[in-house]
């Protein structure tokens, strides 16, 4: 697949070797003015491990461009309410992409079925604020060295990145510790279990998708409906 990123001012890297495909597939965006459809326009999407983006084909090529790439943390999905889309027919449900300017996307999935592949796959199944998602999880550093007390447990020295898979409530935490290559790229070298008390989380896109829903919910009003 070619990709052209004239639209975007900056492009993550489709060949990074930690990102692979979960999904692709056409979705129809859709205009609606007063309950009644002004316009379409059939995209292709594609979602991948850590990163939501979708892109028209180039009319007589095999290329792609780029309308948008987006952290998959920042995607969130919501039925529609049929009176939204007047007397039109389709099967229905909105994307927002959050955001410093959050944007809605309608959007026609064709069949009940795609509907529910897409609505069910874009969203984090974990929702108890324990458990997180590999692609949606807070990244914390290790504030002191710490050895392991028990065989689930994990080493961890003072300046370590983690990305906490799960957090109990008797102050522990499993996750997967992140070390700088020479390349200065923050790779996995180990995972396991280890106190709370030793991370400091911090800035991460998890953090920064918390910060712009809760933005969202209390901005609700100002956002407006595209589909470019």
């Amino acid at each position: 697949m070619h990709v052209c990123y004239s639209r975007l001012e900056n492009n993550l890297d489709l060949s990074d070797g930690a990102r692979s495909l979960v999904k692709r597939g056409p979705l129809v965006f859709t205009r609606v003015n007063k309950g009644k459809v002004t316009g379409s326009k059939k995209i292709q999407c594609f979602l991948f491990t850590d990163l939501f983006m979708y892109a028209k084909k180039i009319k007589g090529k095999k290329d792609y461009l780029v309308y948008k790439q987006l952290h998959r943390s920042l995607i969130g999905v919501a039925d529609v309410d049929p009176h939204v889309v007047g007397k039109k027919k389709g099967h229905f449900f909105e994307i927002t992409l959050f955001g410093e300017t959050p944007t809605r996307l309608l959007v026609d999935a064709k069949t009940k079925k795609t509907k529910a592949e897409w609505m069910d796959i874009l969203v984090s199944k974990h929702t108890t604020g324990t458990a997180y998602e590999e692609w949606d999880c807070p990244r914390a550093v290790v504030t002191q060295s710490y050895n392991p007390q028990q065989r689930d447990e994990v080493a961890l020295r003072e300046g370590d990145t983690v990305d906490v898979l799960i957090r109990n409530k008797n102050g522990r935490a499993k996750g997967r510790v992140l070390r700088n290559t020479e390349f200065g790229m923050l790779v996995p070298v180990a995972e396991g279990w280890f106190p709370v008390r030793i991370m400091k989380e911090i800035q991460s896109a998890h953090s920064q998708a918390k910060v712009f829903k809760r933005q969202f919910q209390r901005d609700a009003n100002t956002f407006t409906r595209t589909h470019k």
